[in-house]
């Protein structure tokens, strides 16, 4: 795998709301990034 400028790994990056809350609760979140401008969850 490659790493980019920001240290993330080419194919374990997770976009979506829904696939971020599920790699969260699984535990397989190293880090999480959050756009200032994002949908709020419910």
């Amino acid at each position: 795998m490659t790493t980019n400028d920001y240290g993330l790994q080419a194919g374990n990056v997770k976009i979506g709301t829904k696939q971020t809350i599920k790699t969260v609760e699984q535990g397989d979140a190293a880090e999480v990034f959050v756009a200032q401008d994002a949908d709020p969850v419910r």
